[in-house]
């Protein structure tokens, strides 16, 4: 869905009942337009369901059984099924997953310390060509300075850019073009300095908790069309885009292929302990941690939090967010030969559910929240079956059984596989960064 991103670190009040998301009521007409300015769809936007009454039939194809029919036997024949369900996926949802860059450099540009002293801050600019031209990202690390390293990693993207999560004036201000809607600022198409520090990620107590934080603005992996008045086409020109010609990879794997640059860059420093890296993000940012996860097995603990449609929940069980929606307001998100499921998500050879089964046997946890839109039980139900496939590999699956945990303390959290949602708004909450840190946690205790 198109997001608010009002980002905050404590729990809002949620806002039951509404029938369409109030961001999405204040930019539908301007989203509709640009996306069928971009896309061949020809049909209207679908209505979107909200009662379970009217969720159709639905087949899930199993996990554990291989293209040609043949159920898999032992844990040996696991790496070539997933392989066919990662194919799947690029073929039929995100586009080809790139290949890692030829040529990565990577320039420490800052370091000082942060959080009173408590904290190193160092800053790095990473470059793909051999002369530093071309595409840019630009990422802020945060570590323990009063502690002996190696550090387990988290590695997430933010939405304008590092210096809206730091009110240290010495993280940078942003160079890159940033559409107005991300502004905040008094430059079109620039943020400035009076936008420091307005998104308050409790990374303070991450680094106390005794991990480090590895972050870059998404904009300069891709820009988004939804937040310019570029069109999608124009917005392939640019970011990593440049570095892949004539590619049908949607920016949902984009942005997923700009966190694994983040771990080769955490492979590089020696006090961080890349064996213990988590994939960590929100809203779009969240889909796009979840196909990291899926197709780099570096990342040992992958936790999307409210991912919405395209992430984790259901595409056949048509509840909220639908592939129709999806393809008109936000074709840049997926490749083109998903927009043929528009109104007829049946015909998917997949569901979400081989995304969360590509983490397997790694830890996964997923963070919702009770908005409908979202269908968190279209997200649980993608877990359970998921489940059976940490099970085949000799791993604890989801817990809690076949009931859909109906209250918000109950939610199904093992060490492996987890699901749990909370009330409230959309955005990162306390709560979310506690059960992430708390998962991540027991997930390297047992390695």
């Amino acid at each position: 869905m198109s997001e608010a991103l009002e980002l905050s670190f404590f729990p809002a009040v949620a806002t039951p009942g509404l029938a369409v998301p109030v961001a999405i009521k204040k930019s539908l007409c301007v989203l509709a337009a640009l996306a069928m300015s971009s896309a061949s769809v020809a049909e209207p936007v679908r209505r979107v369901n909200y009662d379970e009454a009217k969720v159709p039939p639905y087949e899930l194809e199993d996990p554990l059984v291989s293209i040609n029919g043949q159920r898999l036997v032992s844990a040996d024949d696991w790496p070539e099924r997933r392989r066919e369900m990662l194919s799947l996926i690029e073929s039929e949802l995100y586009g080809k997953w790139p290949a890692a860059p030829e040529t990565l450099l990577i320039d420490k540009t800052d370091e000082s310390e942060t959080f009173y002293g408590l904290a190193r801050m160092k800053q790095f600019s990473m470059y793909f060509c051999p002369d530093r031209s071309g595409p840019r990202i630009d990422w802020m690390l945060l570590e323990p300075a009063r502690a002996n390293g190696p550090f387990p990693v988290i590695v997430l993207l933010n939405y304008r850019g590092n210096h809206e999560l730091m009110s240290d004036e010495n993280v940078r201000v942003p160079d890159f073009r940033v559409p107005n809607r991300h502004t905040r600022g008094k430059t079109p198409n620039r943020v400035d300095a009076s936008v420091r520090g307005k998104i308050r990620y409790p990374l303070e107590s991450v680094v106390a908790h005794g991990y480090a934080v590895l972050t870059a603005c998404y904009l300069q992996a891709a820009t988004d069309p939804e937040t310019t008045e570029m069109s999608v086409d124009e917005c392939r020109k640019h970011g990593f885009y440049k570095l892949w010609e004539n590619t049908d990879v949607g920016t949902l794997a984009v942005w997923g292929w700009a966190l694994s640059r983040g771990l080769d860059l955490a492979e590089r420093q020696p006090e961080l302990d890349v064996k213990h890296a988590v994939a960590f993000g929100y809203s779009r940012l969240a889909k796009a941690a979840l196909v990291a996860g899926a197709f780099d097995e570096r990342f040992r603990v992958v936790i999307p939090c409210q991912t919405g449609g395209g992430g984790v929940p259901l595409q056949k069980r048509q509840f909220g967010e639908n592939a129709d929606w999806m393809t008109q307001v936000f074709p840049h998100w997926f490749c083109k030969a998903y927009m043929k499921y528009a109104n007829n998500e049946k015909e998917l050879p997949l569901d979400q559910h081989f995304l969360l089964a590509a983490v397997a046997p790694r830890h996964l946890l997923v963070e919702g929240f009770n908005e409908p839109w979202y269908d968190t039980k279209g997200e649980w139900l993608a877990c359970r079956a998921a489940s059976p496939v940490w099970e085949f590999l000799g791993k604890p699956g989801l817990p809690g059984g076949d009931r859909f945990p109906e209250d918000f303390s109950e939610a199904a959290v093992g060490t492996y596989l987890g699901y749990v949602r909370r009330p409230g708004s959309h955005g990162i909450s306390a709560y979310d960064w506690q059960w992430a840190l708390d998962f991540a946690d027991r997930a390297f205790g047992t390695e």
